[in-house]
């Protein structure tokens, strides 16, 4: 053989050499990294899925990803539970349409009339839960605060898909 042709023989080795080393280290690193985030993510849907099914651990999933907006709101809706009397009743309220499965959380002046008039769009909408406040402000304030509370869960204006566990607390809070 001719120097040229070694020469040549053992750059295409190196080459071949430094392609199987490189070939190596990214399967190996990549891989492990991807092995990791799989194992993260199947462990949380493990979790995600538990408490939704049985209430095992129920809290960390909204623990690790509530939003701090949604945080702050709950915050606030327990400061302002308990509101006293005044002259200008208004009325936060929550109403159920089973046909969409939402639920529909607003203020009005009457409750039981904003049920009818909703009911003529759709007549299987009905209300769940009501309470008075001595204000319009106090009463818009309050359903402002609980559609921050369930902003993730929102699915167009004032309606939400909410699980059973919002649904009790929004039920307990307007009490």
């Amino acid at each position: 053989m001719s120097k040229k042709s070694d020469t040549f023989l053992y750059a295409a080795l190196g080459f071949a050499a430094m392609l199987i080393m490189v070939y190596n280290f990214i399967i190996e690193y990549f891989l492990e990294i991807i092995y990791v985030v799989v194992c993260f993510l199947a462990l949380y849907y493990l979790i995600k899925h538990l408490s939704e099914k049985y209430g095992w651990l129920g809290f960390l999933p909204d623990y690790f990803f509530k939003n701090q907006k949604e945080i702050d709101a709950a915050n606030e809706l327990e400061e302002l539970r308990d509101v006293s009397n005044s002259r200008d009743v208004n009325y936060v309220y929550l109403m159920y349409d089973p046909s969409l499965e939402l639920h529909k959380i607003g203020y009005s002046k009457d409750a039981k009339h904003r049920e009818k008039t909703l009911q003529g769009q759709s007549p299987t909408i009905e209300l769940i839960s009501k309470k008075e406040y001595p204000s319009k402000t106090k009463a818009r304030q309050i359903e402002s605060l609980l559609h921050k509370k369930y902003t993730s869960k929102r699915t167009r204006g004032e309606w939400f898909r909410l699980k059973k566990k919002d649904v009790d607390y929004v039920k307990g809070y307007l009490k």
